[in-house]
């Protein structure tokens, strides 16, 4: 129900509007009833949260390796079911991977364990592209003023210890 519907209930019950004064219920108990239909009290939050676990319980990732026995289908459908749901299960494992493999690459590099190819070889373009997903990814603040920090930290406490 929209704003303008319960404004125009409280408005209603305050004016005495729909009914006269001495038959039915006072404004304040309109007021009152009105609140309390539109309040979303603990108990059904309580509801919604136990029937939003119980849908997520339900949820079963492992019924992707579940296949009939092959005495119930066919040896062609049976293997053709079984490649449809491995390469399902690859497609959702290289989705999953692809943020952890780029942090490990960038902070493998970050710290000297391998090397990213020269910033001039990039075309620009490019590197907007990465700049922006690294805002998105970890955060402007980390981006723009923690990461060069710390890159600044790590080539001063290398050059410390070259001199040592």
């Amino acid at each position: 129900m929209n704003i303008l519907r319960i404004v125009g209930k409280v408005a209603g019950a305050l004016l005495g509007i729909g009914g006269s004064a001495s038959s039915g219920p006072s404004p304040v108990e309109k007021i009152a009833e009105i609140a309390d239909e539109y309040k979303y009290t603990e108990e059904e939050k309580v509801k919604d949260e136990d029937a939003q676990v119980a849908a997520a319980r339900a949820y079963e990732p492992s019924h992707m390796l579940q296949v009939a026995p092959i005495q119930q289908q066919g040896i062609i459908q049976f293997t053709l079911e079984w490649v449809l749901r491995m390469a399902n299960l690859l497609i959702d494992a290289a989705i999953h991977l692809i943020r952890p493999w780029i942090t490990v690459v960038l902070f493998g590099a970050l710290f000297g364990y391998w090397k990213l190819p020269d910033v001039e070889s990039i075309h620009p373009a490019y590197i907007k592209m990465i700049d922006v997903v690294m805002l998105f990814w970890f955060g402007a603040r980390v981006v723009t003023k923690d990461l060069p920090a710390l890159v600044e930290a790590w080539s001063k406490m290398k050059a410390k210890n070259g001199k040592q």
